[in-house]
């Protein structure tokens, strides 16, 4: 018989130009104990620190170079080994100064003695929905047989965008069928009140059997960190021999 794997993974957009409180990130990552944490928006000394807090294995890659302050990035840290990691450009030749370029981690974990693959993403801002989808779709022609896909996708529930990575299956809805997911996002401005759409996901492929979804509704613990909250999964994979053998 296959083993079973289970992991915990969190997607979580840190608005890293505007992080003030890392220390206060550590906390709330260390709280939920993830396998794969896939931050979005974070700089590379951001990511540094928390990975020392909370994860053994970790990759930092480049997005962008603002005009003013550091690099900002995209990170995957992991408590088990990351075999193989690639990132690559999903954006149309944005230029490495422009916030409008956006990349993709693809990642190989080895945990329990099995491989999973993994892609941590950020699709555009300020483009169409039919930027997007070709975004998604060169993801997913470039990292096949995806196990997860973690991200600030930037499209609400429903959108056509989200189709583009069939066979991957948003894990709220695989949970909870027909009923409306919480808010992730606060629209720019003071964040004294709930989240106001969500744009952040977990996404499994068919194989994978998802036991709980966690999105946070006292949202006011996260307020000061983010204009993100977090979205943590636990997943549930038999894994055939074949996946065992290869870190594919």
């Amino acid at each position: 018989m296959a083993p079973v794997t289970r992991l915990r993974v969190v997607s979580w957009n840190l608005q890293g130009s505007q992080l003030r409180d890392i220390a206060g990130v550590a906390r709330v990552l260390r709280d939920i104990d993830a396998d794969l944490v896939c931050l979005q928006e974070v700089q590379r000394r951001q990511y540094r620190r928390l990975t020392s807090a909370v994860g053994n294995f970790g990759v930092w890659s480049f997005k962008h170079w603002p005009v003013r302050g550091p690099a900002e990035g995209m990170a995957v840290i992991a408590r088990a080994p990351i075999v193989r990691n690639r990132t690559f450009a999903i954006s149309r030749s944005e230029p490495p100064w422009s916030w409008r370029r956006r990349i993709a981690i693809a990642v190989v974990i080895e945990i329990d003695g099995v491989f999973v693959r993994a892609v941590n993403t950020h699709l555009g801002a300020g483009v169409t929905d039919e930027e997007r989808a070709r975004q998604a779709r060169r993801i997913v022609s470039i990292a096949r047989d995806l196990h997860v896909l973690v991200g600030d996708l930037n499209v609400v529930p429903g959108s056509g965008v989200l189709a583009e990575f069939a066979p991957l299956r948003d894990a709220w809805s695989v949970l909870h069928a027909g009923l409306r997911s919480p808010n992730t996002n606060w629209d720019p401005g003071p964040r004294d009140h709930p989240p106001v759409q969500r744009l952040d996901y977990v996404l499994v492929d068919p194989a994978t059997a998802v036991h709980d979804v966690l999105i946070p509704t006292d949202w006011e613990r996260y307020a000061p960190l983010s204009d993100h909250l977090p979205v943590v999964v636990d997943l549930e994979r038999d894994f055939p021999a074949a996946e065992r053998a290869r870190p594919g």
